[in-house]
Parts: structure tokens; sequence; C-alpha cells
């Protein structure tokens, strides 16, 4: 199978965090103003991942699967405008989240359709995520009586991170070649990595009093890279013992709330969905031979990747 194609393009599931929010103020799309906003809340993610037997998608069509799941994270988040000509704003965002608890299970299969299960692991899911974006947005007042609603247009590139690691293992299905029950010195990792161009939009609207309701939406071209350290298979190559690569596609949408609180400040509630997808692609194994590193490849079926937030900020105009 070829490497799939890259979009060749440069440098969100319960949240309880903190996150730093920057944003152009409500009252005047010209004005020079940021505004700053601390934010609290709660997401939760699950991600997963599985490839087959053979470059054609055969030999069984699913060979091995990972799951993440019921992955809860702290999170803290930073947005920033900044006011370029007229409508025009360069929009900044990123944040980083540590994961407090989550399950994963990783099964390994003989037949077709997920059947003659050799191996099943469950285990603890942990890590951290992160993200960045940047782009270029057109914000306009909309017409109508009394305050304006606005809509804001944007593009830009981002990038989305989750390190996540496998511990606390228990064997819970096997052939024989593995003991059932507890797996002793488990410590493995795989770093998903979600990189490219974004479309998107916003529209604000005036809501009692004199506070805001704005739904968000847009949509992801992405590269993905997916690199797996399985720390005790000893006759694979580590810090990198296997990488996935695929192109991708995700939805983000949002929803928000606020209102003034005093002065310049504005307090404000939001919750966020992310939905990403990545295509079939490349699974290589690094594994170690006596004459060097020998590159096994089979086929990356999918990844898949959701994450829900509910969450609270606190804004100021400066």
């Amino acid at each position: 199978m070829p490497r799939p194609p890259s979009l060749a393009t440069t440098p969100h599931a319960w949240v309880l965090g903190l996150a730093l929010l920057v944003s152009t103020p409500d009252a005047d799309a010209r004005s020079p103003w940021l505004a700053l906003a601390l934010e609290a809340g709660a997401r939760e993610d699950r991600l997963d991942w599985n490839i087959a037997g053979s470059l054609d998608g055969t030999g069984p069509d699913v060979l091995s699967e990972l799951i993440w799941s019921r992955l809860r994270i702290a999170e803290f988040r930073a947005r920033a405008a900044v006011p370029l000509r007229g409508p025009w704003l360069l929009a900044l965002q990123g944040g980083y989240g540590r994961i407090h608890s989550g399950l994963n299970r990783d099964s390994d299969y003989l037949g077709d359709q997920r059947t003659l299960e050799y191996s099943r692991s469950e285990n603890r899911g942990g890590g951290a995520v992160q993200d960045w974006s940047a782009a270029l947005a057109w914000r306009r007042p909309l017409a109508g009586e009394g305050r304006p609603g606005y809509l804001t247009l944007l593009a830009g590139v981002a990038r989305r991170e989750q390190r996540l690691t496998i511990t606390d293992g228990m064997q819970t299905v096997t052939d024989g070649t593995v003991p059932l029950g507890p797996i002793e010195g488990l410590d493995s990792r795989y770093r998903a990595r979600w990189q490219g161009p974004w479309l998107g939009l916003r529209l604000d609207a005036p809501w009692r009093p004199a506070g805001f309701l704005s739904l968000t939406a847009s949509y992801h071209w992405a590269d993905f890279e997916g690199i797996g350290d399985w720390n005790l298979r000893q006759d694979w190559d580590h810090p990198v013992s296997f990488i996935h690569e695929t192109t991708g596609r995700g939805i983000e949408a949002g929803l928000e709330l606020e209102r003034p609180l005093a002065g310049r400040w504005r307090v404000g509630l939001q919750a966020r969905l992310r939905r990403w997808r990545g295509r079939p692609g490349l699974d290589t194994v690094r594994q170690r031979t006596a004459g060097g590193i020998t590159l096994l490849r089979t086929r990356l079926n999918q990844v898949r990747w959701l994450s829900l937030a509910a969450g609270a900020h606190l804004r100021v105009d400066l």
C-alpha cells in the first residue's frame, strides 16, 4: 500500500480544567481591544484504532484493535484575537490537559469480523492532550433591531494531539502463550496527532440582558500520525515500535452563553463536541532483527476520536 497523500500543511468526553481565552469584545467589531477569559470545565474523550493482517485488508480484516474510553481530562485553554484591518482578525488558540482516569482495551483476533479472539487485556488509560490553532477571521455585524448580532468566518490551520498511556494491565483472554491475570511492567504509550487546515463560522446572537448566545462550527482536514511504543515487546524497536499514517476529517461544534458581570468583565458557559475519523492508511512495525531494523507493513483500517466538553469562563476586555 502506498503512503497516504499528505496535505502538506504546517502547523475537541467531560473536562475539569482551567483555560485562558482571548477574543474581541462583542460591543464593537471594529474595537482594537483584546479580551481575556478564564475557563473551567469537564471533558471526556474516546480514541480507537484497528489494523488488518495484511496490506490488502485481509488475514484477518481486524487483526488488532485498541480502544481508549472514558478518558476524563482536566484541561487548560487559551485564545487570542489580534485586530487587523477593518473587520479582519487573527484568531489564535491553544490548550493542554491531563487525563486523570480512563480505560484501555487491547484485543487480537485470528478470524474475520472480530472472531477467534486469542488475546485481550483490560488496562488503565492515561496521559495528556494538547491542541493549538491559528486562523484569519472576518467578522461583521448583522442588521436587526436593538443590539446587532455578529457573523464570523474563519480559515486556518490546527493541530490536535493525544499522548496516551497503557498501564496496570490485566490479561483476560489468552491462547496460553501468556498467563491470565496482572501484566507485570506494562507501560506502553501511543501518541496520536491530527494536523491540517480548517474552515469555520461563528454566529453571535443578542441574549438579554446585554449578553450573547454563540454557535460555532468548523470542518477540518488532517494528516494523521500515530506513534506507538509497546514496552513489553522486546522484538520491536523503542521508543518507536510502530507508526500509523493516514489522512482524516473532523467536525467540531460549540455552544456558548455569555453575559456581562461588572464593567468590562463577562461570565459565560460553553459546551463543545469534536468528532474526527482517519481513513484507511498504513501501519509500519519496526521489528528488531540480527541485521538491524526490519519494517513490517499492514493496513491501518481506521482511527476514530470523539470528545465532549463543558465549562465556564470569566472574560475581561482590555
